[in-house]
């Protein structure tokens, strides 16, 4: 047995940390002959250096042998590192049995610069802001001999690209994230060690424009699309001029240190990218290219002297997460002619990304010819692209701009936008193009993909297939609502989508960077706005719980997936002041909340009162809110916060339900799963309501009616209640509005409504993905972080198989169910430190065996559901068959 996949901070060797005392975590891997079951202790060493790691000298920390049986969440106790000081760590770790493991390898953190006097650079911009994007240069002189470390610590706002020596230093994208600018900025740092070479080398940056950079008196066409509904003013501090701030520092082994930073003595140039719009697209001028700009020799002659520019309003903060990367290259599935004399380029799916244009063998006479790349998910009638879905019928277009250089090979891409886009139409093309001349590439933040979803079943495979497809199309620096109208951090897709996304993904450190967005976000009087960073306000869209509340629902979620209270404890100051500020808004409606502008957004069936929707929200927050509390070890208001909730359940239920028929609300699916999601229904009253519930689903047809605040808690308390079944039949009815009714339409994502309108790459319908892992496979938890563990699949008519993994804490947990050999065979994989509980359906008298064996000491639990047993770690098959 031994220790591995030591993170800090949930990432693998964080270069750059602003918590001094961060998080460490690792799992066991245990070979399947050992008995050991669970940890019982475990020993952290941390040291200024691997060496003495290694020689076991603790210079920075040692724990000593601490009991405890989590493999995560353990807080760094040791001396404050300095700004920039690397730490090594490595832990060893006792089992139940009183084993203990061999040290495992050593892992590292770095910190940031911590101070803002470790800051020399400054900010500097142009002299004028131009449409054309500003390449930014300095020449410097490295000298002979060792060089020990050599970092890059720096911000471009809107957007950055960084280049040494000729060199883009990375194959990131879109760096740095978006951030409430006037609270937070983001800086990144590379690791520059063996990039340099004695003597001259030349360090660059090329300004985009990004959402900094996108008010209404730059970064606009006319016929170019913008989103323009929700803009704030220029001086609201979430915008500004081009600016950057980078920090070189080098580390020689004499002791000595170099440090190259931004300041007047930088040059700058107009580049060839003439404009560029978060939105609109991007323009670029190959002949206006200037050849070796970030090089030793490069011609100064039309370059300029930069100037220092006020700086934003945010700290300077290092960002702890994976990056934006390329995780797809689809080459076209066809390309054909079209009556305007454009060409049609199909890249088989729908996509968040970016197109490259590849010309061969250009010519002089070729220089500047134009060719215009419109992106679209859809055609329409004239057999051209359809722009409605990525603009919402604005008038401006989308589309990007090459004119040719002339001079051979070229390829060219967007470099500071993306765009959702299936198909491409293009105008100008020299000669006639073929798949060869184009590449399409689907982008995402890196977090690490670590659940999976399979079935035979076609049906319940494409729609997982397209439902993930379009989650990790919005996965960017905050959860977007979009890839193309919007492209904005819409706050209700973070807490009802979170478990659809952790069942599949890594999503600790990417959370903890939204939960900022959301800290930053909080007005002064406890309001958050539906939107994070609020780049845009759109007055009738900006009230409701259900967006809002994720300062409180999210961090929740978070414990209950991971077991870790450390988002909690950061988001509870801001969940306290939000339920204050809830209280405000009922007043003196005795804790019904009337204000609620979005309700079930997007559903079917709109007859669902707003008011019930938003104050069954109300309820959850005050009760996720008690139940911090309670984590937290604040009792008094804990209790203070479970008496709020008692009397918002009574006022719910006063004003919405109707005993003498069982009603809630308008009798909708929403009206009915809202109050038995959030638990405002009384206990005596549920059987009654799920029965209602099934029946209202029956009467619409088994179709769902909700939108996506009603359809999470629709599968939600289906599941919960033993009705799978009827979730089922929802997710598989053929008609609309339904998924396979997407599927069947030859949808490759999700779109933002059961009509197929607008945006057709929206994930805030995607419930069905944690439906399809946690409730029909069956892997739930019953203790944060799945310590415990639940399986109970659901075997419905016409489904012959399942399996999933989901990540955890402590390792991966895999089911999977399978009809046959007159029964059902299950293979079942429970982490080490874990333990789970198995149900399965079972009818009649039953014979089980586990691994081989006959277990007689199954009992049946009820409505037709058998109590396998408990199992803790280790592989197992299960076979269930009538006797």
């Amino acid at each position: 047995m031994k220790l591995i996949d030591l993170m800090t901070q949930y990432t693998k060797n964080p270069l750059g940390l602003e918590d001094s005392h961060p998080v460490f975590s690792w799992r066991w891997e245990v070979d399947g002959g050992e008995v050991s079951r669970f940890q019982s202790a475990w020993r952290i060493q941390a040291a200024g250096s691997l060496e003495a790691l290694e020689r076991g000298e603790a210079d920075a920390w040692d724990s000593g042998k601490v009991p405890g049986e989590r493999p995560f969440g353990m807080r760094y106790g040791g001396r404050r590192p300095e700004s920039r000081e690397r730490i090594y760590w490595r832990v060893t770790a006792w089992d139940d049995c009183g084993q203990q493991t061999d040290w495992s390898e050593a892992a590292w953190f770095e910190m940031g610069l911590l101070e803002e006097t470790d800051w020399e650079a400054r900010w500097i911009g142009r002299h004028k802001e131009e449409d054309a994007t500003p390449l930014f240069r300095k020449s410097f002189h490295v000298k002979e001999g060792e060089i020990k470390k050599a970092r890059l610590y720096g911000c471009g706002l809107g957007l950055a690209d960084v280049f040494l020596n000729g060199e883009k230093t990375d194959r990131d994208y879109y760096e740095p994230w978006d951030s409430d600018y006037r609270k937070t900025v983001y800086y990144k740092i590379w690791n520059l060690d063996g990039k340099l070479c004695p003597g001259e080398n030349v360090l660059g940056f090329w300004l985009g424009n990004g959402q900094y950079r996108n008010y209404e008196e730059v970064c606009t066409l006319p016929a170019r699309y913008q989103k323009t509904d929700g803009w704030r003013e220029k001086d609201s501090g979430f915008y500004g001029d081009a600016k950057g701030i980078f920090q070189l520092e080098i580390w020689y082994g004499d002791g000595s240190v170099q440090r190259i930073v931004t300041d007047e003595s930088w040059q700058y140039a107009a580049g060839p990218l003439v404009f560029s719009n978060w939105y609109g697209g991007e323009d670029y001028d190959g002949r206006l290219e200037i050849d070796g700009w970030c090089e030793s020799g490069c011609s100064y002659g039309n370059w300029q002297h930069a100037v220092e520019k006020q700086p934003p309003a945010g700290r300077l903060t290092a960002r702890n997460t994976p990056p934006i990367g390329i995780v797809e290259e689809l080459a076209p599935i066809a390309v054909w002619p079209i009556a305007n004399g454009h060409y049609i380029v199909d890249m088989g799916k729908n996509s968040a990304g970016f197109e490259k244009l590849i010309l061969r063998d250009t010519t002089p006479d070729m220089a500047g010819r134009k060719i215009v790349i419109y992106p679209a998910e859809t055609l329409g009638e004239d057999g051209g692209v359809d722009q409605y879905s990525c603009t919402q019928g604005d008038p401006g277009t989308i589309c990007d701009t090459y004119w040719i250089r002339g001079k051979g090979a070229e390829e060219w891409q967007p470099r500071f936008c993306y765009h959702g886009f299936r198909y491409l139409e293009v105008e100008g093309f020299p000669g006639v193009p073929d798949r060869d001349n184009f590449r399409g590439y689907r982008l995402r933040v890196l977090n690490e993909q670590t659940g999976s979803f399979e079935s035979t079943d076609k049906v319940l495979s494409a729609i997982d297939r397209i439902t993930t497809r379009s989650i990790e199309c919005n996965m960017m620096s905050v959860f977007t609502d979009c890839p193309q109208i919007e492209k904005l951090g819409w706050l209700e897709t973070t807490n009802l989508m979170f478990f659809s996304m952790s069942q599949s993904y890594d999503i600790r450190a990417w959370m903890g960077k939204i939960l900022r967005d959301i800290l930053d976000s909080q007005y002064a009087n406890g309001y958050i706005p539906a939107i994070a960073p609020e780049f845009q306000r759109i007055s009738e869209l900006a009230h409701d719980p259900n967006w809002s509340g994720v300062c409180a629902l999210m961090p929740w979620d978070y414990y209950e997936a991971y077991g870790d209270t450390g988002l909690l404890e950061e988001a509870y100051p801001a969940m306290k002041r939000y339920v204050s500020y809830l209280e405000e808004e009922t007043r003196p409606d005795k804790y019904i909340l009337y204000h609620i502008q979005m309700g079930d957004w997007g559903a079917f069936d709109t007859t669902t009162p707003r008011e019930l929707v938003g104050s069954c929200a109300f309820y959850n927050i005050v009760d996720v809110t008690a139940r911090t509390a309670v984590l937290l070890g604040k009792p008094k208001e804990a209790e203070e916060y479970r008496t709020l909730a008692e009397k918002i359940r009574h006022s719910v239920n006063k004003r919405f339900y109707h005993p003498e028929t069982g009603v809630y609300g308008s009798g909708s699916e929403a009206s009915f799963a809202c109050p038995l999601y959030a638990g405002v229904v009384e206990e005596q009253n549920i059987p009654r309501t799920v029965e209602l519930l099934v029946e209202e689903v029956h009467r619409k047809g088994d179709h769902l009616s909700t939108g996506e605040v009603g359809l999470k808690q629709l599968f939600t308390a289906l599941a919960r209640y033993g009705r799978s079944d009827v979730v089922h039949r929802i997710v598989t009815n053929r008609t609309q509005p339904s998924y396979w009714y997407f599927v069947d339409q030859g949808a490759t994502t999700l779109p933002e409504y059961w009509d197929m309108e607008r945006s057709q790459n929206h994930a805030m319908m995607g419930h069905v993905k944690e439906w399809l892992a946690r409730y029909l496979t069956g892997i739930d938890f019953t203790e944060p972080g799945y310590r415990r563990i639940r399986i109970r699949p659901c075997l419905p008519e016409g489904v012959e198989d399942a399996r999933a993994t989901v990540p955890s804490p402590y390792g991966q947990i895999s089911f999977a169910w399978k009809k046959g050999r007159g029964g059902v065979v299950c293979e079942l994989e429970v982490p080490f430190g874990t333990q789970a509980q198995v149900w399965l359906p079972a009818e009649g008298e039953q014979e089980l065996t586990v691994n081989g064996q006959r277990k007689a000491d199954a009992r049946m639990a009820g409505d037709g559901i058998l109590d396998v047993g408990t199992f803790p770690s280790g592989r197992y098959t299960i076979l269930l068959k009538k006797a």
